[in-house]
């Protein structure tokens, strides 16, 4: 909000945020559709062109894939928290995926706590144009292990979906004891 109390519009409010941060030394780039300064030794990773107006990144904007997502998600109606069996349920196939990954020679990956459901984080360093094997790995594991229960969502594949920024909270629907928002967090390294 302004001063004055009335609401600014997304493109006001991304102006006024590259006139804060774009003085001579303080360089920004764009994170999920915010603008953070960069302050990386002076360098500037993934500069905007000079034209830039927003928006959110397209496949095309990505250069490499620095990580597989494996995305847990229990089944549920509509867009609300899940509850705690929902996740529970979520969290033992989390587990399922990453043993079967792991006797197949996978290493082991970071975990995480979405909120809802669980995230498995695996290091890999492939172009985004990846010839669709980050797609193909995901199709493969959600026909092995999604049921109506839980979901390997397959959608995670495309090289500029984002995820969860651990440490935030998960808010669908409603907040109450039975579908709680939850705060997203790494649980293991």
């Amino acid at each position: 909000l302004r001063k004055s109390g009335k609401a600014q519009t997304r493109s006001a409010k991304t102006e006024l945020a590259k006139r804060s941060i774009s003085a001579p030394g303080r360089p920004y780039r764009v994170i999920d559709g915010r603008i953070v300064a960069c302050a990386m030794s002076g360098s500037l990773m993934n500069p905007l062109p000079a034209d830039w107006e927003g928006g959110t990144a397209k496949d095309g904007d990505i250069v490499r894939r620095r990580w597989l997502l494996i995305d847990c998600d229990p089944q549920r109606k509509g867009n609300v928290s899940a509850t705690d069996a929902e996740k529970a349920l979520a969290e033992e196939r989390m587990f399922a995926v990453a043993t079967f990954l792991e006797s197949q020679g996978w290493p082991m990956s970071i975990i995480a706590d979405s909120g809802n459901g669980w995230h498995l984080l695996y290091r890999i360093d492939l172009p985004a144009d990846d010839g669709g094997l980050v797609a193909r790995v995901l199709k493969a594991l959600a026909l092995m292990f999604s049921d109506e229960q839980v979901d390997i969502d397959t959608k995670v594949g495309n090289a500029s979906r984002i995820c969860k920024l651990y440490g935030t909270v998960a808010a669908k629907g409603v907040n109450t004891p039975e579908r709680p928002h939850r705060v997203s967090k790494i649980t293991t390294i």
